[in-house]
């Protein structure tokens, strides 16, 4: 059962580096990752032994681009939840609204009582 990825075209050009570099190898040595990294230890221990094919290097790389497009999916769902949550005033901004109008309010009734409180001026 083969699924088809679709490619965004932002990450066309890195998977097709990606797929250069793992397909020929300029030493001659059979393409394997870098073992010291958690996602490639499985790719590693299924190639060991064996030359990489272009098949196999795009199955690896489909796989890498799947879990790297579920875990920016959930990423994106946590900024647009900050940011529905951010866009909307809470009950400090609705008081500090309020609190500014009553400042405003006693800084007036605080100019009005002492402009009758003073005598005129002759």
């Amino acid at each position: 059962m083969k699924s088809a990825m679709k490619f965004s075209p932002r990450s066309i050009i890195p998977v097709t580096l990606a797929m250069l570099f793992l397909v020929q190898p300029s030493s001659g040595q059979a393409c394997e990752p870098d073992p010291g990294r958690e996602e490639n230890r499985a790719a590693s221990a299924a190639m060991a032994g064996k030359a990489c094919s272009c098949q196999e290097a795009l199955a690896l790389l489909e796989g890498q681009n799947k879990k790297i497009f579920d875990e920016l999916r959930g990423i994106k769902r946590d900024i647009a939840a900050l940011n529905q949550s951010i866009a909307e005033p809470g009950i400090s901004a609705a008081m500090a609204g309020i609190g500014y109008i009553l400042g405003l309010f006693g800084v007036a009734a605080f100019m009005a009582s002492r402009r009758k409180n003073q005598p005129p001026r002759t």
